[in-house]
């Protein structure tokens, strides 16, 4: 200790303060990631020229552009079960594909016995 009242030990740190100087932190509150859907604008101008089975043929093609994206650009593999969760019938998968492919925002691959393949125009 010196003269002029200066004491170097109540400046060093305990062990427990070592840890974490600042005392306890306060976790910022954790964000819900709801799934969201980027739509190219060609698809938005050509869905809007859509005329059977409108719905189906908006939640196929929103589905196709999510898969897609999680996919990295792949092809998508468009099985039945994965349909039925978002309320898409076989007939109207069916129809969907028809329409899109005739908007020109797909290319189909059809394989007998097996789920089409789809490969998606217009999202590079």
């Amino acid at each position: 200790m010196s003269d002029d009242g200066f004491d170097l030990r109540k400046l060093a740190l305990r062990p427990e303060d070592a840890q974490n100087p600042f005392g306890t932190t306060r976790r910022a509150p954790r964000r819900t990631r709801h799934p969201f859907v980027i739509v190219p604008l060609m698809w938005l101008e050509q869905l809007q020229s859509a005329r059977c089975s409108i719905a189906a043929t908006y939640r196929l093609a929103l589905y196709l552009l999510r898969t897609h994206f999680k996919n990295g650009g792949r092809q998508v593999t468009l099985a039945n079960i994965a349909l039925a969760n978002i309320g898409v019938s076989r007939g109207q998968k069916v129809r969907a594909l028809e329409e899109l492919a005739r908007l020109g925002l797909i290319i189909t691959e059809r394989r007998s016995r097996k789920s089409p393949i789809v490969k998606l125009m217009f999202v590079d």
